[in-house]
């Protein structure tokens, strides 16, 4: 790291950055769910930061945020289910048969 230490949060923020990238897209399984994940790690982490202690370290404090927000977005997708435009849908299920009129039964 960096020969002096670093004390405030936002500059820890930045020089960890790169790893927290890293980390947050092992955790997502892909580039871009990890550049969201870490994304909103680090809001979380400077809409929190006073919850943070002098004397712990940084690092491992921005990687729980990361992996308790993973493990409550899978919880979140469990519950909601995978999202699909519908017109991806109609792709999936194929297309819907043309309408023909029922049969209407006359009574005897």
């Amino acid at each position: 790291m960096i020969a002096q230490e670093i004390t405030r949060p936002r500059d820890q923020i930045v020089a960890l950055s790169p790893r927290l990238r890293r980390f947050c897209m092992v955790l997502a399984g892909s580039e871009s769910a990890g550049d969201d994940l870490a994304q909103s790690t680090i809001e979380r982490a400077l809409e929190r930061s006073d919850r943070w202690r002098k004397g712990t370290r940084f690092d491992s404090w921005m990687f729980k945020i990361a992996q308790n927000l993973n493990i409550d977005q899978a919880r979140a997708r469990a519950r909601r289910g995978v999202h699909i435009e519908i017109d991806a849908a109609v792709g999936i299920a194929g297309r819907a048969p043309p309408w023909r009129p029922c049969r209407t039964y006359a009574p005897r």
